[in-house]
């Protein structure tokens, strides 16, 4: 019980900073209305976006989880051990499991095929879940775990991150081929 007072201010102040930004998202939602959803806006304010983004991805996002599925291992064992590594793998299952099944709502049929985003689910998620439980419990810190998945999410992108590149890039080579063609046939 001790340890649970311990590393209770970390986790509020943890969960405080991903309140705060979550409820600014909102406000930040509600401020532009429909703008968000304006192609022709959103090309004109590509860097809002993308703090927007980034702020979700590398503070919210890995604040929640390591509150989640790695808090509960750092108070639990006070060094790396076999039952230690043991938690570690169940833990990050349950974190790939819970980004496979939150994938699949905000994935579409038409971005990527099911069994490719599947394992880009699998090949950035599992590493991360593992080395942060490991350094989570190795320093006592789930400062240090919340270190690792914001670096590993502003450097490794996500799934559907990758997906948004390659169909991004798919559309750049399509309309490339569009205008030579429009070229070729009508002199444009």
């Amino acid at each position: 019980m001790d340890r649970i007072y311990t590393f209770l201010p970390s986790v509020l102040i943890l969960a405080g900073v991903a309140g705060a930004i979550i409820i600014y998202l909102k406000l930040i939602g509600k401020r532009l209305g429909d703008n968000f959803t304006s192609d022709g806006w959103r090309k004109n304010n590509e860097w809002k976006i993308l703090f927007i983004a980034m702020s979700l991805q590398n503070v919210s996002a890995p604040a929640l989880s390591e509150i989640v599925f790695r808090a509960p291992l750092i108070i639990a064992f006070n060094e790396v051990s076999l039952a230690a590594w043991d938690w570690i793998f169940v833990s990050s299952f349950f974190f790939l499991l819970v980004r496979l099944l939150l994938g699949r709502k905000l994935w579409t049929e038409q971005e990527i095929n099911i069994v490719a985003r599947e394992v880009l689910t699998i090949a950035s998620t599992l590493p991360l879940g593992i080395l942060t439980g490991y350094y989570g419990i190795k320093y006592q810190s789930i400062w240090v775990a919340f270190g690792i998945h914001s670096v590993w999410n502003f450097f490794i992108p996500s799934p559907k991150g990758i997906s948004l590149l390659i169909s991004s890039w798919w559309h750049k080579v399509r309309m490339r081929r569009v205008r030579k063609l429009q070229r070729k046939l009508f002199g444009w």
